[in-house]
């Protein structure tokens, strides 16, 4: 998922044509983790959180704090 994050983001910048100096270009497609089970329970946790009820946060601690095997 994220090598498909970074392939629109890269087919982005060039459609737009921006002219980025090398550092922008590295800021924009920087990986924050290449781990996509940690970055699946990460949004599943932003979900729960977003819900702004008290199961919905439980739910979202629950995410945080599995374990990744």
């Amino acid at each position: 998922m994220v090598g498909m994050q970074q392939e629109i983001a890269n087919e982005i910048l060039e459609k737009l044509r921006l002219r980025l100096t090398g550092e922008d270009r590295k800021r924009l497609t920087r990986r924050y983790t290449d781990n996509s089970e940690a970055y699946n329970l990460y949004l599943k946790s932003r979900h729960f959180s977003g819900k702004r009820s008290e199961e919905g946060l439980r739910k979202s601690i629950d995410f945080i704090n599995k374990p990744l095997t």
